[in-house]
């Protein structure tokens, strides 16, 4: 049985009126398309606009009310650097203030004495807009010789500017074998303080050790660090949200001593409880070639959903996207289904056991030689709109290029034998087709509103260099789908013939 996500309903626009038989001569029907600005230009567009500084890793935010979108992004200080070892760049855009993207502006500036390696964003505001960005440093820059890492954050008030950076945690080197600092992502909770969750790499031997921290800024006050991953394990790739006063944390997890390779999941309450780890679940022990990689999670209100690319095959570069959602009814997590599929008699992806063939699965690259890590794996983001409907977007080898992908949930089907329900997808669709080389490792952000547009940042191969790009999609409510079409609702006016 089909069922809508939040219970508020996902039907087409329609108009009824009541009419008094006798009471009129005149019936004045007055229809009268209304629809918001739409200033952002929806086509791709090049953010960074710097062909001789290569861009690192793009993340995107977009305010509550869908008005403002941010970017962020690391960027080469030097043709000579790593092109993930620079600055860190900050460009939005607004639907209601027109003037599309703004000339990017400097959160953080690379020289060899510091350089920034990763960057996250997330925005506040709904008539005084805030960009919140945490990012990685390096102290001196460069993977050998570095001496410090640290985790930064700082505010920009768009329209007046940045205020004053805070250091949210720091470590010296301890040896060779440490690596410090390497990864971050914030959230941002009902009252607008971020929440922060990072990586500290380092190697014990020849072991690789990743610990999952957390830690909050509350009204001002650093709060403690947590730790939030498993002792002894190799975690990585840290993805956080926030609601309903929960902290939701998902990270890649490899146990190298019992070959174990999962998706972790840990959620801390709002009176500062942990969950422990738990998996949500993606296990599949004891088999190497098949890892689970690069998790993602959004959530709004009562809905969580967890996104990660799985390499399916022992034949090399074969991929699927999978996905799981919290069921609060029953406080679990249902099986493993993949993105794209539709209808009440699709199978687990993975439940008990595996699926021996998926329904979909993607060709992409783990070598790495190859000439980007920005191609490695699927990279998937999701995100969900104001039903808890989520969106996923991520990048595919289409035969020596890369295109991204994507596929909307459009409904919600209760599998009434198995006590669960799963979304019925749209078809996966390219989203952006490169015509000048590779797109790849796209970030998805998406307003809770009516209508909304899914934003989404990528990099774009040009030539040797890759550079920070943006594209949007309207919501086209009849299919299901993004087009740059906007369907707008008829009003009926004056339905009484008085003064309306």
């Amino acid at each position: 049985m089909a069922t809508d996500a939040g219970g508020t309903g996902r039907k087409g626009w329609s108009v009824a009126a009541a009419l008094a038989a006798g009471m009129l001569s005149v019936l004045t029907v007055v229809l009268a398309l209304a629809a918001p600005e739409h200033s952002i230009p929806p086509e791709a567009t090049n953010l960074s606009q710097a062909p001789d500084f290569r861009s690192g890793f793009a993340d995107i935010a977009v305010s509550p009310d869908g008005d403002r979108v941010v970017v962020v992004w690391s960027e080469a200080y030097s043709q000579a650097v790593p092109h993930r070892m620079g600055s860190v760049r900050l460009s939005w855009a607004s639907e209601s203030a027109g003037s599309g993207w703004r000339a990017p502006v400097t959160v953080f500036t690379g020289t060899g004495r510091a350089c920034a390696t990763q960057a996250a964003v997330a925005v506040t505001g709904a008539v005084t807009y805030v960009a919140h960005v945490a990012y990685v440093v390096q102290r001196p820059c460069g993977d050998a010789g570095w001496e410090e890492t640290a985790v930064h954050y700082r505010t920009y008030e768009m329209g007046s500017g940045f205020g004053l950076s805070r250091t949210i945690t720091s470590t010296a080197r301890a040896g060779s074998g440490d690596l410090g600092l390497a990864q971050v992502d914030l959230t941002l909770d009902g009252q607008g303080d971020p929440h922060f969750v990072y990586l500290y790499d380092y190697i014990t031997g020849t072991t690789p050790i990743g610990i999952i921290y957390y830690r909050a800024l509350s009204a001002g006050v650093l709060g403690n660090q947590e730790r939030v991953s498993w002792d002894g394990h190799y975690s990585r790739d840290p993805a956080v949200a926030w609601s309903n006063g929960n902290i939701h944390v998902v990270w890649e997890d490899e146990n190298l001593a019992e070959a174990e390779y999962e998706i972790m999941y840990n959620r801390r309450s709002g009176g500062g409880v942990w969950s422990h780890p738990s998996t949500p679940p993606s296990r599949y022990k004891g088999r190497d070639e098949f890892h689970p990689r690069n998790p993602d999670i959004a959530a709004y209100g009562d809905h969580v959903v967890v996104t990660w690319d799985w390499q399916w095959s022992e034949a090399a570069d074969r991929y699927v996207v999978a996905y799981t959602r919290y069921a609060t009814d029953t406080d679990r997590w249902i099986p493993i289904y993949e993105v794209g599929t539709s209808g009440g008699s699709v199978k687990p992806l993975a439940d008990e056991d595996l699926r021996d063939t998926p329904y979909y699965s993607y060709t992409s690259t783990a070598d790495p030689l190859y000439h980007s890590v920005y191609v490695h794996y699927l990279r998937p983001s999701v995100v969900l709109d104001r039903e808890g409907m989520p969106t996923v977007v991520w990048h595919v080898d289409q035969g020596g290029r890369y295109d991204i992908m994507y596929s909307r949930a459009q409904s919600v089907t209760t599998l009434i034998t198995v006590g669960h329900s799963i979304f019925s997808w749209s078809e996966p669709a390219v989203f952006n087709r490169s015509t000048q080389g590779n797109s790849a490792s796209p970030v998805a952000a998406l307003a809770p509103v009516i209508s909304p547009t899914l934003h989404v940042a990528y990099l774009q191969r040009v030539s040797e260099d890759w550079e920070t790009y943006y594209k949007g999609e309207l919501e086209k409510h009849n299919s299901g789908g993004y087009s740059n079409v906007v369907f707008l609702p008829l009003v009926l006016r004056n339905s009484t013939g008085g003064p309306g």
